[in-house]
């Protein structure tokens, strides 16, 4: 998969973002492309665009100091915050991920630090790109319709297992994946025991070591069908 630079998805160049203190002044961003957010250390929102209302049900001037508990994903809230954890703590973070609000969509988030008047880490900032149309998680084959974005080369996988190892490489644990999967334990174990088998590994240890030796955490094993 090439990687993307994640500034192409922000609004305004890095040397001239405003600080946190902007966004508190001016809790609702300019309308850009995609879905704009700010949130500080206490990973509450402090600033987001027009667009995001659409999703959370609640007006941008309203959403200041209310956090992913108060919104219609509260259940992927720990989610979220592990994400900025690990962006303030220096990773580099773009993923596509479902945002189940009032309206349902998949995103392609990029997120980064944002930092107050005296150069300190004072939240993250997330640009998002909606991406429309039906999203088909399995290995992708070279049919005309569909935009080609990678695959996990010659392993066969069924599309349960692309989209099982697909979270797990993301950080997800096993009761997370399976609800995002809409599957019970039962299932993600045998989907489990079939990718172990195919890697050649006993542990799920194992089959991310292996995994990240392939270059599978920057696979994305979606089809993408455009209408």
């Amino acid at each position: 998969m090439t990687k993307i630079d994640s500034r192409q998805f922000s609004p305004l160049d890095e040397k001239n973002a405003p600080t946190i203190e902007y966004y508190l002044d001016n809790p609702v961003i300019p309308a850009c492309a995609g879905i704009n957010l700010v949130k500080d250390l206490n990973h509450r929102f402090v600033a987001s665009n027009l667009l995001f209302s659409r999703f959370s049900g609640v007006d941008p001037h309203r959403l200041p100091t209310l956090d992913d508990s108060d919104m219609p994903w509260a259940e992927r809230g720990d989610i979220y915050r592990d994400h900025e954890k690990a962006v303030l703590a220096g990773e580099v973070y773009n993923v596509l991920e479902p945002l189940p609000g009032v309206v349902h969509a998949f995103l392609h988030t990029s997120k980064q630090v944002i930092y107050d008047k005296n150069g300190f880490p004072a939240g993250t900032t997330a640009t998002a790109i909606i991406m429309n149309g039906y999203v088909d998680f399995h290995n992708v084959t070279g049919v005309s319709k569909v935009l080609k974005i990678s695959s996990y080369k010659d392993v066969k996988l069924s599309a349960n297992e692309a989209k099982l190892l697909f979270f797990l490489l993301k950080g997800l644990k096993r009761k997370q994946i399976s609800e995002l999967l809409n599957i019970n334990l039962a299932n993600y174990d045998y989907c489990m025991r079939n990718l172990k088998i195919k890697f050649n590994v006993i542990s799920s240890v194992q089959l991310i070591d292996e995994c990240i030796k392939l270059g599978y955490q920057d696979t994305f094993p979606f089809q993408i069908f455009f209408k």
